[in-house]
């Protein structure tokens, strides 16, 4: 099993809310506001737990009240990037979610629909 620096485990939910917020081309205090939708988080949390993250108990709230914190006009960078037509970080962020969920056999069903309606794009627009 691959060990995650504590680096790492930071960026499991880094990877998620620039997922959610590509897809989504809002700011990430619209993303964060409904329950449902900090789904993606957890599940990647659970991934980042799985590859042995050890986490604080509250390391989901601190994450979202940062994330509450921002600018409201902020947007994720590959929303950005998806807005310009440019290549997105992708593969190595949300992309990581879910090949690491499937090697350690963890559902990652929101990240699964969302990786797979970006990926077109995770090149730049497709021309």
């Amino acid at each position: 099993m691959s060990r995650c620096s504590p680096s790492d485990s930071l960026g499991q939910s880094s990877r998620a809310f620039s997922l959610v917020g590509a897809l989504s081309i809002v700011r990430f205090r619209t993303v964060v506001r409904d329950t449902q939708d900090t789904a993606y988080v957890i599940f990647a949390v659970a991934v980042g737990m799985a590859e042995g993250v050890a986490l604080a108990d509250d390391y989901v709230e601190r994450q979202l009240a940062f994330a509450d914190s921002l600018n409201p006009a902020m947007k994720a960078s590959m929303a950005n990037d998806l807005a310009a037509g440019h290549r997105m970080e992708l593969p190595w962020l949300s992309g990581a979610v879910v090949r690491l969920g499937r090697q350690h056999r963890v559902p990652t069903p929101v990240h699964d629909t969302i990786y797979a309606a970006l990926k077109p794009y995770a090149g730049g627009t497709p021309r």
